[in-house]
């Protein structure tokens, strides 16, 4: 059995109504993945150099902001 024709005077779907919830998921592992990452490189780094805590606190800053960045890219494209 075939289904109905569309009708032509509804509206065409849209190609993305907004975040899923897996959209939002993915968001978070990647936030929590680039801040555990940088931060591990930093202590990884400050061990081997002994400039302890200044290279842990410089990944974890740069986790943060990296992690950040990369949400906003994502979402950037569901606000307009």
């Amino acid at each position: 059995m075939q289904s109905p024709p569309p009708d032509p005077a509804s509206p065409p779907p849209t190609a993305d109504e907004g975040l899923s919830l897996r959209d939002v998921v993915g968001l978070g592992g990647l936030l929590v993945a680039t801040v555990v990452l940088l931060t591990l490189l930093g202590l990884a780094a400050d061990a081997a150099l002994g400039t302890e805590p200044a290279l842990t606190l410089t990944g974890l800053a740069l986790g943060i902001v990296c992690g950040i960045a990369g949400c906003w890219v994502r979402v950037r494209r569901h606000l307009a």
